[in-house]
């Protein structure tokens, strides 16, 4: 596939790129990038030309290239991952144009969480001749809804604008004892369904009886940790007061649920859970059992032993040893995630949502608590994908702020700006980045 010559780099019409098209260079387009500088940590997620038209709310199509993408904004990196069914295995002559780009992550879980054995073995096969490949890459691995368990889909504990209280009942077929209730709050896709203030009460001789009042946190897979009696009880209910919904669901839902004693979770076959949703397919019977963290693994598109079998495959030679790469985003931040992130060598950190963006540190602080000392990639939208619309600009220049100073300070390995295929879009934030990467590429780390 050419190249683009940065003689004949973008002429702008229309909001549509026109390209000139010349042979490929046989040098790195940044050879001179001295390992110590900002520019030399910066990364662009690379998609195939055309990958988002007509999606994302984007405003016109594309027709830039990964390559063009990073020779655009001047960033020597790049996360190449498969879009789709494209490129198309074998990679083998679509990836000869890379042989310049100075790092490479390639992706063996493409965009959307899908992968195959056939196609890490390939990659695999692909980093053998391609030494500047350093990284096998998972995107969109873990599945987005429910991390703490019980399927993306299971969050409901109730229809759209419910009459309160929500409640939701277990009851046991003999007393039992716990002293702790946990409780991870709905993780559903759009941000809604996710209840705030609560009431847990306890079923003694067949009366309820309130025992403690809390308010789960507004952030999807939050855990909150509520304090029992630790006597025998008959049951526990959760009331649901009110909600965070601030479009059409106002509604309630939670993705986990477990009982604890003395730190140990509590087992009782034959609970009875009922909630006041009578949606076919969205029981909660599940969710005693989503929260049981260390039987549970949670939705991801490689399991804890097929990341055991591809770490094998890491080392080339006595020399080289491939990183193993994966995308997280602020909203899965939930202990379930650990034990595939222990096998992950370095973590492309993602926000989605505009309160992540806006609060970039406290999540980032969450992020931390949970994943402490992984090398870690912050990375930097460039559209506003949760909202299909763009990205305002000062929440632009928060993230990459924040991205340098974090940098700088040692927090971070780099940044990676998201994706190629929109730098011909005449975006404002892509010119900001464009501007930005200019003025800071430079400066030492």
């Amino acid at each position: 596939m050419n190249d683009l010559s940065r003689r004949h780099f973008l002429q702008y019409g229309g909001g549509l790129a026109v390209v000139a098209m010349v042979p490929r260079a046989e040098v790195p387009l940044f050879a001179s990038v001295s390992a110590d500088t900002v520019r030399n940590r910066l990364w662009i997620l690379g998609h195939v030309e055309g990958a988002y038209d007509n999606q994302w709310g984007l405003p016109v199509s594309s027709r830039m290239t990964p390559l063009q993408g990073a020779e655009y904004l001047g960033i020597p990196n790049i996360v190449m991952v498969r879009y789709g069914d494209k490129p198309a295995m074998p990679f083998d002559d679509y990836a000869r144009q890379y042989s310049g780009t100075k790092k490479l992550m390639w992706s063996i879980v493409g965009a959307g969480g899908g992968t195959s054995r056939e196609e890490q073995d390939h990659v695999v096969e692909l980093a053998k001749k391609m030494p500047n490949i350093t990284t096998l890459f998972m995107d969109d691995f873990f599945h987005d809804g429910d991390i703490a368990g019980g399927g993306a889909e299971k969050n409901w504990l109730a229809y759209n604008k419910p009459r309160f209280p929500v409640i939701l009942s277990l009851h046991f077929p003999a007393p039992a004892v716990a002293d702790e209730m946990e409780l991870a709050q709905s993780n559903w896709r759009t941000g809604d369904y996710r209840g705030s203030d609560i009431a847990v009460d306890v079923l003694t001789d067949g009366s309820w009886n309130e025992v403690v009042r809390g308010t789960l946190e507004n952030r999807g897979g939050a855990v909150t940790t509520l304090k029992l009696p630790g006597c025998p009880v008959e049951g526990v209910r959760i009331r649901f007061f009110g909600t965070y919904d601030t479009t059409e669901a106002k509604s309630v839902g939670l993705s986990g649920l477990r009982l604890l004693n003395d730190h140990q979770d509590v087992k009782i076959p034959g609970v009875r859970i009922e909630s006041t949703s009578t949606i076919p397919g969205y029981e909660p019977a599940g969710l005693l059992k989503s929260m049981s963290l260390e039987e549970f693994e949670p939705p991801a598109s490689c399991s804890l032993g097929d990341l055991r079998e591809i770490r094998k495959n890491l080392t080339l030679s006595e020399e080289r040893r491939l990183d193993l790469g994966v995308s997280l985003y602020m909203s899965q931040l939930n202990p379930a995630i650990c034990k595939h992130l222990d096998l992950c060598d370095v973590i492309a950190l993602w926000s989605s949502k505009t309160d992540e963006f806006a609060n970039l540190k406290d999540h980032f602080a969450k992020y931390r608590q949970l994943v402490p000392h992984k090398r870690t990639l912050l990375g930097i939208a460039m559209w506003d994908f949760g909202s299909r619309k763009p990205l305002p600009m000062d929440l632009m220049r928060k993230q990459c702020e924040t991205g340098l100073k974090w940098l700088k300070e040692g927090q971070i390995e780099g940044m990676v700006f998201l994706a190629s295929n929109i730098c011909d879009m005449k975006i404002e934030a892509v010119e900001y980045a464009k501007q930005w990467i200019a003025e800071h590429g430079g400066e030492p780390v």
